[in-house]
């Protein structure tokens, strides 16, 4: 197995070699076991978590949308789209849906990065640019 793996090494983008997988910020139930506190008397405010829960009209909004969960969705995302289109006054054309700012950051990387580029970010910045960056072999500066 050792071999196959030094083989597919061989053959992979070599920015990926050390490529380190991003570490997500530790769920509040396992972070509550290791502290011996109740998952309850924890606020999380990292990983973009809203310790208010959900609107109650996204609620109703995704109560909705269940009716519609055995339908496959619009991969365009026409109506969003269009609705932001509208609501900011820029063509349909110049907006971009994803699954999450790291897919869209992946985008970018696509359309701009290639071997030997720059990026610069902040010493403390979202590590996804660093990630993305090494992806594409771009340096991050």
């Amino acid at each position: 197995m050792e071999e196959v793996r030094m083989n597919v090494w061989n053959h992979a983008n070599p920015q990926l070699k050390d490529l380190v997988s991003y570490k997500p910020g530790k769920p509040i139930e396992e972070l509550a076991r290791e502290r011996g506190l109740k998952p309850s008397d924890i606020i999380k405010l990292a990983s973009n978590e809203n310790p208010l829960g959900p609107s109650p009209k996204a609620i109703e909004a995704m109560t909705r949308a269940l009716q519609e969960a055995h339908i496959y969705p619009d991969g365009f995302g026409f109506k969003l789209r269009d609705a932001l289109a509208k609501k900011f006054g820029v063509e349909l054309g110049q907006i971009i849906l994803g699954n999450g700012s790291n897919e869209i950051i992946e985008f970018i990387g696509h359309a701009f990065l290639k071997p030997g580029d720059n990026i610069i970010t902040a010493e403390h910045a979202f590590v996804v640019y660093k990630l993305m960056a090494t992806l594409f072999g771009a340096e991050n500066i």
